[in-house]
Parts: C-alpha cells; structure tokens; sequence
C-alpha cells in the first residue's frame, strides 16, 4: 500500500535538499580542495536563499500543508454533494505517525460512518414508508395504500372492482372468547383474502375492525363477484367460530373525476344490501363510469 509521508517527513526532506546539502557540498568540496573561498561560496549561497525566498516558502507550503489542506477541502465539498466515498490514503496505522496523518486518518472514518448512518437511516426510511402503507394485525394494505392504489387506477382509466367485506356477528366472537381470538380470526381472514387474489395485480386491505377490501384491477364484476365467493367459502369453512363474511363489489371504469369516497359509498350501499339478505352473501353492481 502506498504510503502517505506526513507533514514531519516532508519537512525533514525539504530542510535536508535546501539547506543541509547545500552547505554539506560546500564543505566536502572545500575538504577536498575543489573550493579555496569557502565564504565567498557561503555568502552566495545566502543570496540564492534570499533571492529563492518568496517561490521555495510557497513551494515548502504547498508540499508540506497546502497540499493535504486542499484534498480535505475537495473531499469535504464532496460530502456536502451527498458523496462519501472519500478515501485517503494513508497507509497502515503506526503510533507514531504525526497529526496530519492523524487527521487525514479520521477523515476516513468519519465519511464512511456518515455513509453507513446514512444507509441505515435509508433503509429504515423506506421500512417506515412501507410500513404506513401495511395494517399491523394482518399485514393487507390500510386506508392510506387504498388511497394511492386508486389514485394510480384512477391516472390509468383502469376498469376496476372495488370490494367491501364484513364479518357477520363478529362481535358475539370477541364477546363470548375474548380479543386475542376474534384478532386471531382476523388474521386468519386477512390470510385467506391475500391469498385468494393476484398478487401484484389487486390490492387487498383492512380498513380496520372486521371491515376488509380488495380493489380488483382491470377486471370486471362477474369475475370480481367469483373471487369473492371463493374467499367467503374458504373462510366459512377455514375458522373455527364458523364466522361469516358479507361482500358488496361495484365495477367501475375510473376517469380523472372519480373520488374514492363516493365509490366506497356505492360499494357500502351493496355491502348493506348483502347484509340484509341474511349474511355470507356476496351482492354487487355495475356503477359505469365514475
């Protein structure tokens, strides 16, 4: 690995080319009989130094500070661009290696633990994200994934089949075995439901309580109406409490001025209807265009 000489051993280099071998040729030479006005060569010497001054102190900052300086400046700039990948290279970590060093050495860790924080916070991000668009009981969509799914049906002119579903005496579960049971049936339905439509085509969700929903995406209500039997028959045989399960299903082809509440008043309207007939029915409509 390459190694990165500190401000110490640039400034013994610079002190040995500029001024110790200087005067030590002088002094070999003179020992050596190749120089007889030693103070005449001293003395013009010090005016190279004098004339030399201004070029070699900028030349001596800018290889011994400036230099490193600079690159801190560069990769701080970068860092504010949102680019971490800063490395310097420093080489193996010695003790006695000078502060410079030192520095250029914390500066890799510093960006490279800014770049996991902020990985972490990314992913933990995108966790929450995905999580407000989830029901923590049953893991179905919620209201708010209801909202953007049809937003996104609504942008494409999608014909679609909204469904909503709700348990028939439900209550008299939770009443006569407790909370822990009627949420374990609602854990069971929303099972059923996820697996008894296309995945990454419909969205089933839970708008909370036993009130559950799936949006069948360019479908029509024949087929939606299908689908639903075959959860509601599923679930009448699959929980233990025999509890029940009312559906209403509207179809519809959505256009720029379709608004969801309205639509889910429809499809109530049909859910009220099923429920009148006397439970585990499934009643649906035709609305048109919305």
């Amino acid at each position: 690995m390459k190694r990165h000489i500190g401000v110490i051993g640039r400034s013994t280099v610079f002190v040995v080319f500029f001024f110790v071998l200087p005067w030590a040729g002088i002094l070999l030479a003179a020992e050596m009989g190749f120089v007889s006005n030693v103070s005449g060569m001293g003395a013009g010497l010090v005016a190279v130094y004098l004339a030399l001054l201004v070029p070699v102190s900028r030349a001596y900052a800018h290889w011994v500070f400036l230099a490193d300086v600079r690159r801190i400046n560069q990769a701080l700039a970068r860092m504010r661009l949102g680019d971490y990948d800063v490395v310097f290279s420093v080489g193996e970590e010695r003790p006695d290696e000078d502060e410079m060093i030192r520095l250029l050495r914390n500066m890799n860790w510093v960006a490279r633990r800014i770049r996991a924080d902020i990985c972490t916070l990314s992913r933990h991000a995108q966790e929450m994200r995905s999580m407000s668009f989830r029901d923590a009981l049953t893991g179905l969509g919620n209201r708010r994934g209801l909202e953007a799914v049809f937003h996104e049906a609504m942008c494409r002119g999608e014909s679609i089949a909204l469904a909503l579903m709700d348990f028939d005496r439900f209550k008299a579960v939770n009443d006569t075995y407790g909370h822990l049971e009627g949420d374990a049936v609602l854990k069971i339905f929303g099972r059923i439901l996820y697996e008894g439509v296309r995945s990454e085509v419909d969205y089933p969700f839970r708008l909370g309580g036993d009130e559950f929903g799936v949006i069948f995406r360019r479908t029509n209500l024949v087929d939606a109406c299908d689908a639903c039997r075959r959860i509601a028959d599923r679930f009448a045989s699959e929980n233990v409490y025999k509890c029940t399960v009312s559906v209403g299903v509207i179809s519809t082809r959505l256009g720029l001025a379709s608004c969801l509440p309205d639509i889910l008043s429809k499809c109530d309207r049909a859910l009220y209807q099923a429920k009148t007939q006397g439970g585990n029915v499934v009643h649906g409509f035709d609305i048109g265009g919305e």
